[in-house]
């Protein structure tokens, strides 16, 4: 059933890209007659006055704020703290993989298994019905049978109490908490890896004053201040 739920999931996701671009083609294609009859009514009203061009640089002066904007919110090849959460999830192969198993659940047709396993259910019972007519009812496949029947059985009565729906959330709910543990371990990492240099420039700084103490001692003994 999971491949089914990926599948539907890929599905569901196609669907939704063309509706998108669907939705922006018609609204480019809406735009286009506003625009002619607005420019169609300038020109009726002042057939003789031409619109001012647009200096290059004024729009070079309004793009740049804004890409100075996006280089500011997400530089590229850097790492800091409020960013961290983000680069994970979009980068961690192990986010990405429970994301997948995630999506993978929740994508599952209950109303659909419900039908599934309800004709498995009916098709064994057939079966088991056919091997009693033919006296094979102690036969290995009479065993077999049973046994899948049992199987199914205990699963699709899960299913219509509810319980392997809830079984499911509470998986969801518990990789999403790993997920978000791996997260806060990551970023304790990162706030220790700090500290770490804030600690290694502390010591830098003890050694070079310590240098310094070691070439004045040196001096002063040359110049036969200290013995």
């Amino acid at each position: 059933m999971n491949r089914r739920g990926i599948a539907l999931f890929l599905a569901v996701a196609m669907t939704l890209s063309l509706c998108v671009v669907s939705v922006l083609a018609a609204g480019q294609t809406e735009e286009t007659p506003v625009a002619s009859e607005t420019q169609g009514i300038a020109e009726t009203a002042a057939p003789d006055t031409a619109p001012a061009p647009e200096s290059p640089e004024g729009s070079a002066e309004a793009a740049e704020p804004a890409a100075s904007g996006e280089t500011q919110s997400s530089p590229v090849g850097t790492l800091s703290f409020d960013n961290l959460e983000r680069r994970l999830r979009e980068g961690n192969c192990n986010l990405l993989a429970l994301d997948e198993t995630i999506a993978s659940i929740e994508a599952l047709d209950y109303d659909e298994m419900y039908d599934d396993l309800r004709d498995s259910l009916n098709d064994i019972a057939d079966a088991q019905w056919m091997l009693i007519q033919f006296g094979m009812s102690d036969s290995y496949t009479a065993g077999t049978l049973k046994q899948s029947y049992q199987s199914l059985r205990a699963t699709f009565d899960s299913l219509k109490d509810g319980e392997l729906q809830q079984d499911n959330a509470d998986i969801v709910l518990q990789l999403r908490n790993a997920q978000d543990q791996i997260v806060k371990a990551a970023e304790s990492l990162y706030v220790a890896l700090l500290e770490m240099d804030i600690n290694r420039g502390t010591l830098d700084r003890s050694l070079t004053a310590l240098d310094r103490s070691i070439q004045e001692m040196e001096l002063r003994y040359e110049l036969g201040q200290i013995s």
